[in-house]
């Protein structure tokens, strides 16, 4: 009726009363007869489920070797047996023990070739451990499902044992299944059964199981790589662990292929350790939480490519999309309410340059013909530039469509308060002058990123508004994102001159560009007295410690900064930034790279 073919039939033993064999026998060939009526050709399974009870209580063993008898004399022979551990409870030796003797009894009864499978219940974690030994002793295989889903708090399933026997060098496993396949049908059947993508440290298939956290492997990584014989992706964990190496593959992985400043993968690096030194604890393992440290490192480059990416991943993540929506109505009212002010002159422009082409037209056709174009083309310089910046708010409307309720300033004007203006540089992340819808969302989705998921789902707009201007915590920060890039044009000639010096080049111990530029910035964020936020000047401090000594040997120091001072003071006074460079302090900090490297 079902189209059931093969069948289990379960039996217990230990708390069988009453037991006797003969008995037994008459009923076990009747179950198998009725079986093999509906279904000739069935492959069927003997469960001992309480198989490891019997074994240790004196009085049921016998039955359980009567039992393995029985099943081992039918004609036809039986597809095999099966037990289990359903409490989770038995160490392996002992299921070892168990498995060898079964396996024995069922030879002496001269049924060889019968299967002998096993299957365990997760509690005390060894299970994974006892499905090995009983393998080694005499089980041939287990009946389980492809992931740990089951009764209680699961099983141990078929995906991770076929991966621990491919690791004990087993070559059949991966001639034989498809394990690729296999850990996908793992991730689907327990999204199907519980309704969740697996618990994220679920072994083996959850979403953190390829996640790669110290360099170069760590802490034992000679032996089989897990992302290889699955055919999965490996995935870099950014933590106080990552290095400059991880880092860039970590940007690569999540927003494409690009070349990253090596100076601002060391400063994400640092910052990790400052954040956790300062008790924040931030996500960087999603796309968010991974921009928002690029930036607050000073990162510059790509950028808008990056918020791209992070909005399109976002769209598709339930209620994040839809409060996303809601941020882009109030967004796009600021930015249609500031399009309409434009747009009035310019149609009015529009119309006023259409009546006098039609003026010169009556003069001249020639001058008419050059005067139509010329117009022509500055009509649709204009209208390109109102599209270029139609997904953009300037400062003083970002200000009033979003900041004004947080940021009250009665008796000055709100742009010239520090708080505001700190916000709106961090915000800005291209430094463009404007804030763009990307720079919003991304902000945005930091927040979210960073919230209890058990709370966000019940977050509002209000909720991430409210989180974004009213926790200045992180926008303090901008002014290390900011001064660099104020400052490339300026760290760019240092470093150029440095380069050049023949005087500074017998001192250099390295020519790599990428460290020069790192000295060159932690130099002038060190030296730069007012440059205010303790968090980016510690930061700084901490860079130039790590990286002097790698630039100049100790002895060489003391005239190298004199000689890069000067060169940075004169740089310095061909630009308009404001830097008033403090020689001593940088050099205190510089020289302490040497006492460190001393010490260690």
């Amino acid at each position: 009726e079902y189209g059931l073919q093969n069948i289990i039939l379960e039996i217990d033993v230990a708390h069988w009363t009453n037991f006797r064999y003969n008995d037994f026998l008459q009923l076990f060939q009747t179950r198998l007869d009725a079986i093999r009526t509906f279904s000739p050709d069935a492959k069927i399974l003997i469960n001992l489920r309480d198989a490891p009870s019997a074994y240790f209580e004196e009085n049921a063993v016998g039955k359980l070797k009567q039992i393995i008898k029985a099943a081992a004399s039918t004609e036809p022979k039986l597809f095999g047996l099966a037990f289990e551990d359903p409490t989770g409870e038995l160490l392996p030796w002992k299921l070892g023990i168990i498995s060898a003797e079964m396996k024995q009894c069922m030879e002496e009864n001269g049924w060889s070739d019968g299967q002998l499978l096993i299957h365990i219940h997760k509690r005390f974690g060894l299970s994974d451990a006892g499905i090995i030994e009983a393998l080694a002793m005499g089980a041939t295989g287990l009946w389980c499902a492809v992931c740990e889903e089951g009764g209680g708090i699961g099983h141990s399933c078929s995906l991770t044992t076929l991966l621990n026997l491919a690791r004990l060098g087993n070559k059949n496993v991966t001639e034989k299944y498809n394990l690729s396949a296999m850990h996908e049908a793992a991730v689907r059947i327990t999204q199907i059964t519980t309704g969740s993508m697996p618990y994220p440290r679920t072994e083996v298939y959850g979403s953190q199981a390829m996640d790669v956290v110290f360099p170069d492997g760590g802490m034992g990584s000679a032996g089989m790589d897990l992302s290889d014989l699955l055919g999965c992706k490996k995935n870099i964990r950014v933590s106080p662990f990552t290095n400059e190496d991880m880092m860039a593959q970590k940007l690569n992985d999540v927003f494409g292929e690009h070349e990253w400043e090596k100076f601002v993968l060391n400063f994400m690096i640092i910052l990790i350790h400052l954040d956790l030194e300062r008790g924040f604890s931030f996500e960087y393992q999603g796309p968010a939480g991974l921009l928002d440290l690029y930036l607050r490192a000073g990162g510059t480059d790509n950028t808008e490519v990056m918020n791209k990416v992070l909005v399109e991943k976002s769209m598709t993540q339930g209620n994040n999309a839809q409060l996303l929506r809601d941020l882009r109505r109030k967004f796009d009212l600021c930015r249609d309410s500031a399009i309409a002010v434009v747009s009035t002159p310019l149609n009015d422009l529009a119309s006023k340059t259409a009546a006098d082409t039609k003026k010169l037209d009556n003069q001249n056709a020639k001058m008419s013909l050059a005067a139509s174009l010329a117009v022509s083309k500055f009509k649709r310089s204009l209208f390109k530039k109102v599209q270029k910046t139609s997904d953009t708010l300037s400062y003083e409307e970002f200000y009033q469509g979003f900041m004004g309720p947080y940021h009250a300033h009665a008796n000055i004007n709100p742009l010239e308060s520090k708080v505001v203006m700190d916000t709106l540089h961090f915000l800005d992340s291209n430094g463009s002058g404007y804030i763009e819808w990307g720079e919003l969302s991304s902000r945005a989705l930091w927040v979210l990123e960073n919230v209890d998921p058990q709370e966000r789902y019940r977050w509002t707009l209000k909720d991430i508004l409210d989180s974004l201007f009213n926790n200045a915590s992180q926008n303090g920060a901008s002014n290390h994102a900011v001064f660099l890039r104020k400052n490339a044009r300026l760290i760019e000639e240092i470093c150029n001159r440095i380069a050049d010096d023949a005087q500074i080049g017998k001192l250099l111990k390295t020519q790599d560009q990428n460290v020069l530029k790192t000295f060159v910035t932690s130099l002038l964020l060190v030296g730069t007295v007012n440059f205010e936020h303790e968090t980016a000047q510690t930061l700084a401090r901490q860079m130039l410690m790590n990286i002097a000594s790698i630039v100049f040997s100790e002895d060489d120091a003391d005239s190298a900064f004199e000689l890069v001072a000067d060169i940075v003071t004169e740089c310095r006074g061909g630009h308009s930034s404001g830097i008033k460079f403090n020689r001593r302090v940088t050099k205190k900090f510089m020289k302490a790279s040497f006492a460190e490297l001393s010490l260690e």
